[in-house]
Parts: C-alpha cells; sequence; structure tokens
C-alpha cells in the first residue's frame, strides 16, 4: 500500500509534487524517547483511568514534558537536503502535517530550527486526522498535479489514503538505527 523508506532520496519527485512530511519520528526525533513512548504511556494511562479521553490528555502531557526536556536530532539530515533540491529542480512545494496541538507551535517551530529546519508552512491537526486536515487546506495548493505524503505511522498513512485515495503516493519512513 505504501513504500518504506529510511532516506528521503528515496522519495520520487515529480514535476509539480506537493510533498507533506510529517515531523515526529519522520524529520526529527528524539534519542530519548519515540511514538512507544507515547503508546505506553496511553496503554497506562487507559487501565488506569478506564477513559480514553483522560488517557490521552495525560500520555500527551507526559510526551509534552519529554519533548520539551529533549534535545532533537534529524532523522535524515543529508536526504532532506537532497528532497529540498529535487523540489526546486521540478517546482514543487513541501509543507509539514503533525499531529501535534497548535497550542505547542513555538516549541515546534523552535526544535525544527534546531535541526535546521524553518517552514512557514507548518499544519497542527491537534490529534485529528491528517487526511481530512489536509483536504482542508488542500485549495491553498492547486498548481500541483502530484501529491506525496511521508509519515512513520500506518494510522496517518491509512487516514491519507482513506482520505485522498490514488490522489496521494504513500511514503512510510523507517527510522535508520543509530549506532
Amino acid at each position: 500500500m505504501y513504500k518504506l523508506i529510511s532516506s528521503f532520496k528515496e522519495i520520487d519527485v515529480k514535476e509539480k509534487t506537493l510533498i507533506i512530511l510529517d515531523i515526529d519520528d519522520t524529520i526529527m526525533g528524539y534519542k530519548e524517547f519515540n511514538h512507544t513512548y507515547f503508546m505506553n504511556k496511553l496503554d497506562y494511562y487507559t487501565q488506569e483511568h478506564k477513559n480514553e479521553e483522560i488517557a490521552i490528555k495525560k500520555a500527551v502531557k507526559d510526551w509534552i514534558t519529554m519533548v520539551e526536556n529533549s534535545t532533537p536530532f534529524h532523522m535524515d539530515y543529508d536526504g532532506y537536503k537532497y528532497l529540498l533540491d529535487k523540489i526546486n529542480e521540478t517546482q514543487s512545494h513541501h509543507i509539514f502535517i503533525t499531529t501535534r496541538n497548535l497550542e505547542h507551535k513555538q516549541l515546534t517551530e523552535s526544535h525544527l530550527y534546531q535541526i535546521g529546519v524553518v517552514s512557514e508552512h507548518i499544519y497542527y491537526s491537534n490529534g485529528t486526522n491528517k487526511g481530512e486536515l489536509l483536504q482542508q487546506i488542500l485549495h491553498k495548493y492547486t498548481n500541483y498535479d502530484n501529491i506525496v505524503f511521508i509519515d512513520d505511522l500506518d494510522k496517518n498513512l491509512d487516514d491519507m489514503k482513506r482520505s485522498l485515495g490514488d490522489k496521494v503516493e504513500l511514503y512510510q519512513f523507517i527510522k535508520k538505527l543509530m549506532i
């Protein structure tokens, strides 16, 4: 259903492509934790409170605390620079869609800046379906013939596929082992 990649160099950038990148565990990560940390916290709080809404709020709070106290690293710096060159060569464009809440905008932009990424085009889904968010903003990007979405999580890739069908080419970013 989607192509597995461990470098942005593996993305086929066609003329006039809108490329949508996830942020956490795709463009940047943290040595101290990853998505598994969040899922473990969510499972713990779900069992403790038997209430999904409370569990999500507590898991997100713990995750944000970890983010605030961690130093980000770029998941694929060389591949990202290569991707930017390809984007420029093909009259393409890239944006970011993150599951993070808009209230974490300053923290997100600060961490992206620390890894050498600056963008005015970051969209915050606030934990909702990224595919539905893209449908809401797609009217801003009508000059593109192709859409590419890159994310590390099956759920987000599946949501995007349900929302856009064959209009989107999907890539799952798999973290390289840090040795």
